[in-house]
């Protein structure tokens, strides 16, 4: 490994910083997590929130747990368990040669990222000045280079499934500095079913004075015409009122409600898996 500022949580450098050693009491942490996603069912809103009311720190020493750096946490490699035979794939023959065959390993990947700098001139107090101005950019995966390093002690099914439930997730746009109420996967489109994505439209009255409409159209068939031929915008001045309606009137229907939350809980009851009384001593 070549050694950055902080390890990956739930990890440590060991003596010469050339690998990582499980630092147990963090990664008890980091196992909690994927547990609550994916075996308890909890989001990462839940898990931000039930970390900061115990107390316990975040990554960086802090009070707040942030739900983005928890779906980072779930997406790294670095915790997924693989075995010898996957690892042996991604790595040179001599790196294979020093694994254990029965050991389980994670992957620290190396070479992600492409950074430039480059010499600027700004205007200061005293003239012109230069300063360093840098930018990154992601590479291709087949440049990415495979780093095998000790295994977390995470099931595997524990990691695909939380992997698998955070795929859906959509945060709610805020497009031209404004909240859409309908954004984050709520509104669909109603031929691919895939998730609509706001827009906002510039125009010009005659008169000269500028004004902006806001739409939202479906996502896909914006990109790929091929795949979904719905090329139809909707207003959001008109959609919201109309949802609105829809929603205010189920909530004020308390019979079709009381059936559509018992047959919620019965799904969630349904999704249930592993000896809860199991889980809960643990």
């Amino acid at each position: 490994m070549v050694a950055g500022h902080s390890p990956n949580y739930g990890f440590r450098y060991n003596g010469s910083r050339d690998g990582y050693e499980v630092d147990e009491e963090k990664m008890a942490v980091v196992r909690r997590i994927f547990r609550m996603v994916a075996v308890e069912g909890e989001t990462t809103h839940s898990v931000a929130r039930t970390l900061e009311r115990e107390g316990v720190p975040n990554p960086g020493g802090g009070r707040y747990w942030y739900k983005r750096r928890i779906k980072t946490m779930i997406l790294d490699d670095v915790y997924r368990p693989r075995t010898f035979q996957e690892v042996a794939v991604l790595v040179a023959p001599e790196v294979t040669a020093r694994l254990d065959p029965d050991k389980l390993y994670g992957i620290w990947w190396f070479n992600r990222r492409r950074t430039t700098t480059t010499q600027v001139a700004v205007s200061g107090p005293e003239g012109r000045e230069y300063k360093k101005q840098s930018s990154v950019a992601y590479k291709e995966r087949n440049e990415w280079i495979a780093v095998p390093v000790c295994g977390s002690g995470i099931p595997l099914e524990w990691v695909d499934a939380a992997r698998t439930t955070i795929a859906g997730y959509r945060s709610p746009s805020k497009l031209g500095g404004r909240f859409w109420e309908l954004s984050g996967a709520l509104m669909r489109c109603g031929v691919c079913k895939r998730a609509m994505e706001p827009v906002d439209r510039y125009y010009r009255t005659r008169s000269g004075k500028k004004g902006v409409i806001c739409y939202y159209r479906c996502r896909e068939a914006n990109r790929r015409k091929e795949t979904c031929p719905n090329n139809k915008s909707i207003r959001s001045d008109k959609a919201h009122p109309e949802v609105w309606d829809l929603v205010s009137g189920l909530l004020c229907d308390p019979e079709r409600l009381r059936a559509g939350l018992d047959a919620m809980i019965d799904e969630q009851r349904g999704a249930l898996r592993g000896d809860p009384e199991r889980e809960a001593k643990a």
